[in-house]
């Protein structure tokens, strides 16, 4: 076994040891797999990754790589410059517009954002904070707290019966 140090993460240690219990068989792989939340082929997998090559068989091998849709360095470099000098002051949408239009570098409005931050031309908009509103007190018995029409206006336009009947006032009347 070659010496050194093995980079892990909480996950990556786990599932290291539940797959050595299943080397050891002291756990079943059905179990291992629910433990993991994993299928039992994938686990299978990692078994026989875990026996040929220990530990290090089941740490991420895309661990240190670049992704694979990562913009070239060329590519960031022109946006950047374009950013300062061309057009520092817009918005993530029309930086990518223009440097498409003008220069022909096509890229989304979130990679210009990403490297706008990075450059810090580019401040997001604060959240508003959310308004407090008053808790209405209870009322000392249930059911005490009636709708009641507070308006002047005839809504009812002279069909509301009972007593406390409102009479229109000219200046209540409808337009003709």
């Amino acid at each position: 076994m070659p010496e050194g140090y093995l980079l892990m993460s909480a996950s990556e240690r786990d599932r290291s040891h539940l797959v050595r219990r299943v080397i050891e068989k002291t756990l079943s792989q059905r179990e291992a797999a629910e433990r993991l939340d994993i299928g039992w082929r994938q686990l299978k997998r990692l078994v026989r990754a875990g026996r040929r090559h220990g530990a290090g068989g089941l740490v991420s091998r895309q661990r240190g790589r670049a992704a694979h849709n990562r913009l070239p360095e060329t590519t960031r470099l022109r946006i950047e410059h374009l950013l300062r000098e061309t057009c520092p002051d817009f918005g993530p949408t029309l930086a990518s517009e223009k440097s498409a239009e003008r220069d022909g570098i096509v890229v989304s409005r979130e990679t210009v954002r990403r490297i706008q931050t990075r450059l810090q031309p580019h401040r997001p908009k604060k959240r508003r904070e959310k308004r407090v509103f008053q808790i209405r007190d209870r009322r000392p018995r249930f059911g005490e707290l009636v709708q009641i029409d507070g308006s002047p206006h005839d809504w009812f336009e002279g069909r509301r019966t009972g007593p406390g009947r409102k009479r229109r006032t000219n200046w209540m009347r409808r337009w003709p």
